[in-house]
């Protein structure tokens, strides 16, 4: 297997999810200003909730890895509800910001 693989289907990946986007984008626009709007304003929100947990999930797992390598499972087991808290109350502050500018 070559090395390199991953990182091609990692490339192709993007380009799908980038080619996706950009059909999706010009079908809305089709539809009205306030329609693509209202898409770009929901992606950029998503991709903000998806950073914020990607960032979250990274330290988490050097947080837990290190306390494993320590030798503390109780300081492991500690990092992970920690992370588990902060990101279950990210995601209620989220929905309740959804819930309350839904229409």
């Amino acid at each position: 297997m070559r090395r390199d693989a991953p990182v091609l289907d990692v490339v192709l990946d993007q380009i799908v999810t980038a080619s996706t986007r950009i059909v999706e984008l010009y079908f809305l626009g089709r539809l009205g200003p306030e329609v693509l709007a209202a898409s770009s304003l929901g992606a950029m929100a998503a991709f903000v909730l998806v950073s914020a947990s990607m960032g979250i999930g990274i330290a988490a797992l050097a947080t837990v890895a290190r306390r494993i390598g320590e030798g503390d499972p109780d300081g492991a087991a500690h990092a992970l509800w920690q992370a588990l808290l902060l990101s279950g109350a990210i995601g209620l502050v989220f929905g309740a910001l959804g819930a309350a500018t839904a229409r």
